[in-house]
């Protein structure tokens, strides 16, 4: 192959590089759907910011095999997993003062289980910070009753709705 060659078909092998990555996708509301996913955001309040709860819920169907929720600090890269596995209806907990110390959550969904040996996500979603549109609730069964409604809003519309 000569240089010309070379240098012409080097475009098609990085789009097909960029292809085969994993898609990491901003969720910038506090309700996000996608194929297979479906989360929302609740704040459960409290006296401060440690008894202050934040919540994940996520509803993930057959399409991915496994989830993991993990909280990371961009600057020292250091995380704490917040979900190590998981798959169908969860709801991931941490206090308000844990998002100050790992701003950024990524919520990585695989569609086998084979991650534990360094697989990619097959998807990311990932927030930085808590979501400014999370709603904040005194009562815990309104927070429930909220999140089961969103999430069923949201499935409703998940046919229009690509990441």
């Amino acid at each position: 192959m000569n240089r010309r060659s070379l240098i012409a078909a080097l475009p098609v092998f990085v789009v097909g590089l960029r292809s085969a990555r994993a898609a990491d996708v901003h969720g910038a509301a506090e309700a996000f759907v996608a194929p297979g996913i479906g989360l929302a955001w609740g704040i459960l309040r409290g006296v401060d910011d440690d008894s202050t709860r934040v919540l994940l819920r996520l509803d993930v169907d057959a399409t991915y095999a496994d989830v993991v929720v993990v909280g990371i600090d961009p600057f020292t890269r250091a995380a704490q997993t917040l979900l190590a596995t998981g798959r169908g209806a969860i709801v991931v907990t941490a206090s308000r003062a844990h998002f100050g110390q790992f701003p950024r959550t990524e919520v990585r969904l695989f569609r086998d289980r084979d991650h534990a040996a360094g697989g990619e996500p097959d998807l990311t979603v990932y927030y930085l910070g808590v979501p400014d549109t999370t709603p904040e609730f005194e009562d815990p069964a309104k927070l429930d009753a909220y999140l089961d409604q969103r999430l069923a809003a949201l499935r409703g519309t998940a046919a229009r709705r690509t990441p």
